[in-house]
């Protein structure tokens, strides 16, 4: 607590004393201090005060957070960040020896409970995750059935469900909207979308649809990637 208080009367001091133009960007750092920018700088605490510099590149401004800090600062943090991971596992352990004397049994054998306890959800989970996967390929082997037995598409029903798995795996066009949310349809709809989508790629010849006398533009459309 003493030095929470400490370190923030370093930081209003060392804010009292950073030096700023008319529009509020730091044009000078204070004696004793430093710019802390980078990775860095972004872990830093909240208590540490950031400030906006301009940062002139191929003449044009950008702003740039950055954060001043001093030796004293750095320190303070440093040990108000010890202090508070030293205060959560002391609580953590004391949790730990409450739960074990409800339970009746050692800290020892409560712990050990709890590691078995966890590796059994682990374990429960990947097979969770494995049953849901299981049934999202078959919705879509169905789905690619469906649609291939009504439809004369070039390929084989496993081809087909492999342009379609493939595409989803890409997240990108329709897939990307099928994840989001925003695909107007169900899975037939987004297998018609993508396997009507990959014959006009693979099987429409581009110079015979501008010979034919069809728009460059229209031509370029029918044949682009989903």
């Amino acid at each position: 607590m003493k030095t929470q208080i400490k370190l923030d009367r370093a930081v209003g001091k060392l804010a009292q004393s950073i030096v700023r133009n008319a529009f509020g960007d730091l044009i000078g750092c204070p004696k004793g201090a430093e710019i802390i920018a980078g990775q860095y700088g972004r872990s830093l605490p909240a208590c540490l005060r950031a400030s906006e510099v301009l940062a002139w590149r191929r003449g044009k401004p950008r702003k740039r957070v950055v954060y001043i800090a001093t030796a004293e600062v750095l320190r303070l943090t440093a040990e108000v960040a010890a202090s508070s991971k030293a205060t959560r596992a002391a609580d953590a352990a004391a949790a730990l020896r409450a739960d074990a004397a409800a339970a009746g049994v050692t800290v020892a054998v409560h712990r050990r409970a709890l590691r078995v306890q966890a590796a059994a959800d682990a374990v429960a989970a990947i097979a969770a995750d494995a049953a849901r996967a299981a049934d999202d390929l078959r919705q879509w082997t169905d789905a690619v059935r469906e649609i291939t037995a009504r439809r004369a598409y070039p390929w084989s029903e496993g081809t087909a469900l492999t342009l379609v798995i493939d595409k989803l795996r890409s997240r990108e066009g329709v897939a990307r909207a099928w994840f989001s949310g925003e695909f107007d349809g169900g899975r037939e709809a987004f297998v018609c979308c993508v396997l009507g989508a990959a014959d006009r790629h693979q099987n429409t010849n581009y110079e015979e649809l501008l010979s034919a006398g069809m728009g460059r533009d229209d031509a370029r459309d029918l044949r682009e990637r989903y």
